[in-house]
């Protein structure tokens, strides 16, 4: 009679063997599993990191609106070329085009003109220039001798718009103006004559002096000896 072998051999749970043999042939499929489970959780966090590098690469909708796949910007143009972008004209509700009536097309009748008891606008005041006296001319030269007592005449004008005082002498008692001061209005002009003779030959002139409150005014007269 033959000893009994104790059984070496037990059936391990999930069909695996304690069997020596076996042992190597299970070593690939674990490494494969492995490399399995690595692949998985590679391609698991590939495509989270898409996802969050594109959070708007799907399109999914909210409330009925759709979610732009695209962020992208339209590209800047050139330095120095940008362009205002053009006002939108926009239509207010409810308006509506008025029109500018013709002229005599008023509601009431009228021809479009002002009415009759419109006050015109005043006209602003214009500025009032100062008394000035303007001699004319201011150098003679008659042909005759100064000791004819033949001079020519001598004018006068108030070129201001307010009435000026004046007052005049001569450079030689022989010879004296007709008229030796008095008031111009504004813009008017009085002509005055010298009289007597002048019987110095070295200096054959006389000088008229025209004064008033704004300045003075010489008129000469040469003559012949």
């Amino acid at each position: 009679m033959e000893p009994q072998r104790p059984d070496t051999e037990r059936t391990l749970p999930d069909g695996e063997s304690t069997d020596p043999a076996a042992q190597p042939a299970r070593a690939p499929i674990q490494r494969t599993k492995g490399l399995l489970a690595s692949a998985v959780i590679l391609i698991a966090l590939f495509g989270l990191g898409v996802a969050l590098a594109h959070p708007f690469s799907s399109s999914p909708t909210h409330s009925g609106a759709a979610v732009p796949t695209s962020t992208s910007l339209p590209p800047a143009p050139p330095f120095g070329l940008a362009q205002t972008p053009q006002p939108t004209p926009v239509t207010q509700p409810g308006s509506t085009a008025t029109g500018t009536p013709d002229a005599g097309s008023g509601t009431d009748g009228s021809d479009g003109s002002a009415p009759p008891d419109a006050t015109p606008t005043e006209n602003p005041p214009q500025r009032t220039l100062p008394a000035y006296l303007l001699v004319h001319p201011k150098q003679q030269n008659p042909a005759q001798p100064c000791a004819s007592g033949d001079w020519p005449p001598i004018v006068l004008t108030n070129a201001g718009g307010q009435p000026l005082d004046w007052s005049a002498t001569t450079s030689t008692g022989a010879v004296s103006l007709d008229v030796s001061g008095g008031t111009l209005g504004a813009n008017e002009s009085l002509t005055v004559n010298l009289q007597g003779q002048l019987t110095n030959t070295t200096h054959p002139f006389v000088h008229a002096y025209f004064r008033w409150d704004g300045g003075l005014i010489t008129a000469t007269v040469y003559c012949t000896a």
